[in-house]
């Protein structure tokens, strides 16, 4: 799995804004950095991960997929690694269990800080205060096309120029984690407004 500095090293690359033997200066790769934890929290706010339940809890809680949990001070949210599915799929009274779908999504908001996961692959991945040394999230979906997204951002942001070649290959990334997560488990989509 790539790192965020890869991610951003490559994604200023394909802005041009560090030549293609160049590395980032630390400046370049903190501000890099800032710009890809805003691109996780676009997609999350934006609804990429899915529509959000909104729940208040004033006791402890395991979160369900999907869950937006407030809670007040103390109170322990838990992200559970497997749920019950509600079926009885071996005929022996006992519900089945699975592990949560693909890129489904909970956030937790308490004592004024909010956190953002995704299910990916095998654990709970926070979106948030993420560092540069850190696995970027998505990327096993192709780093390049994270790296594209980022790019996009970083130009919208700042002004740098990508070509149409970027732009498809972001838009193909973008599209792969959509149909991962839509083949994942059959959920509402959202509403356009």
């Amino acid at each position: 799995m790539a790192t965020c500095r890869d991610i951003v090293t490559k994604g200023l690359k394909m802005a041009k804004v560090v030549g293609v033997n160049a590395t980032p200066t630390a400046s370049e790769a903190d501000l890099g950095m800032d710009v890809l934890q805003s691109l996780y929290r676009f997609w999350f706010s934006s609804g990429e991960f899915g529509r959000m339940n909104e729940v208040y809890k004033e006791v402890d809680y395991t979160a369900k997929e999907q869950d937006r949990v407030t809670a007040t001070t103390g109170v322990v949210i838990t992200r559970p690694v497997t749920y019950q599915d509600g079926s009885d799929s071996y005929g022996d009274g006992a519900k089945a269990r699975r592990a949560p779908f693909e890129l489904a999504a909970i956030e937790i908001v308490q004592d004024g800080a909010v956190s953002s996961y995704i299910w990916e692959r095998t654990a709970w991945i926070e979106l948030n205060n993420l560092s540069l040394n850190a696995n970027a999230p998505l990327s096993h979906y192709g780093d390049m096309g994270l790296a594209a997204c980022f790019s996009m951002h970083y130009a919208e942001t700042f002004g740098a120029q990508i070509g149409a070649g970027q732009k498809r290959l972001a838009d193909r990334f973008v599209s792969a984690f959509r149909i991962r997560r839509n083949e994942a488990a059959p959920r509402t989509p959202m509403e356009a407004f």
